[in-house]
Order: structure tokens, then sequence, then C-alpha cells
């Protein structure tokens, strides 16, 4: 089987031609034809992402990369310096990584775009595939803008049954958007959220890193109006 065939054949599994395809998160599939690099190109590549080979009886090579659409992406100057300062107390790098997007959260206004996604994986030497997973699976990161007040309600059973959904009501109302919408002066955005760990004060909801317990609508309303 030529190269030529091999591509095919993986345009086949992958779709389309096999050259870019759309990945969640604004990450690309590329599919390219090549030769096998150096030691310093493998490096590169696998710092880029997960990547698969398919060798071909003229020695060709097919190699597909999971890829951020970003150009160069770098963190600012005190995040890198936070981050160095993580590094001597943590074994690993990966061990780092759950710090280092918060740092990274932080300095880009609240949510992770794919540049600082890429940008904390070229920091750390870590695949933007292993980095883009951990951020999808937790919910304390973001990959859409928030407000500067990011309000959560818990809506576990005990919330719920203690009144959540009215609470959520009322934020709706009194900020005018839906949930996960920034309002427009940019001052909050709200969510659910499975659990906060105080069901014994129930209803509950977390603004920044502030629990408010015991909540009635009218207690959401003071709150509200004291954020500024």
């Amino acid at each position: 089987m030529g190269a030529g065939d091999a591509r095919r054949g993986v345009a086949s599994v992958l779709g389309g031609d096999g050259v870019h395809l759309p990945h969640p998160g604004g990450l690309r599939l590329h599919l390219a034809q090549g030769r096998p690099g150096s030691r310093a190109e493998a490096r590169q590549v696998r710092r880029a992402g997960a990547q698969h080979r398919v060798r071909g009886g003229d020695g060709g090579e097919l190699v597909s990369v999971l890829e951020p659409q970003v150009d160069a992406p770098t963190l600012p100057a005190e995040v890198k310096a936070a981050i160095t300062e993580l590094r001597k107390r943590y074994p690993t790098a990966e061990a780092v990584l759950l710090p280092a997007l918060h740092l990274a959260q932080k300095a880009w206004g609240g949510w992770l775009p794919d540049a600082a996604i890429a940008a904390v994986a070229a920091e750390l030497g870590l695949p933007v595939t292993k980095v883009y997973g951990v951020v999808t699976f937790y919910d304390l990161y973001h990959q859409n803008p928030v407000g500067k007040h990011r309000i959560r309600v818990c809506t576990n059973l005990a919330c719920q049954l203690r009144g959540a959904e009215e609470i959520m009501e009322v934020l709706h109302a009194e900020l005018g958007v839906g949930e996960d919408e920034v309002t427009p002066d940019g001052r909050c955005s709200f969510v659910h959220f499975e659990c906060l760990g105080s069901c014994d004060t129930a209803p509950m909801m977390m603004v920044d890193d502030d629990y408010h317990e015991n909540l009635t609508p009218q207690s959401v309303r003071t709150i509200l109006q004291g954020l500024k």
C-alpha cells in the first residue's frame, strides 16, 4: 500500500479529505503526509498533542495531530513566574496542572480560551489534549466568557427540595440573562452546580469564592444589589 492509499484509508475513517477536521473547543485534527522526523521534531509533535501514524509501503508516513488553532500563545510573565515557583513544590508537571490552570484562568478574565489552554500546555511541556481533557472534566474551569462575579447555585437533592429552582428563577429575573450568559455590563453570570457540599444550609449558592447559605428570594436580591 502506498502513501496515497494510506492517506485515503485514514481519510475514510476520519472523514473529509483527512486534512483538517473540527474538534470541540477550537482544537483541530491535522493530517499531514511526511517523512520520519528527527527526535527534536518528534518531541515537538508530542507536545502539540496526541498523534497517530500510518506508514505506507513506500516509506511514506501520515501523522495526525490534535493542535490548537492559535498562534504561539504565551502566558503573562507573572503567571509564568508563579508556575515556576509551583514546580518547586510538586514532583511532576501533571501535579502542577490544576493550580496552573487556575492561574491562567484568572489572567484571562475568568475563563480559559484555546490560547490559554495551549499556553499552559506549552509551559508545562504537556500535550494540549491532556490539558484540554482536564479543563473539560472540572466544572470550576470555564471555556466561555464569564461575568466579573460568578454565581453557582447548588441544585443537588437537598437544595432542590428546599427551593433551588426558585433561586435560579430569581437570578434570571433580576439579572435579565439566562444561565451561563453574561449581563450586558459584564457584572454577573450564573450557572447551576451539582453540589457545593453544604447540604445542611440549603438552599445555597457560591458567589465568587464566598458561600451564601439558607437563601430566600429576598436574600438573593440583597446579595445581587451588593455586587459592584
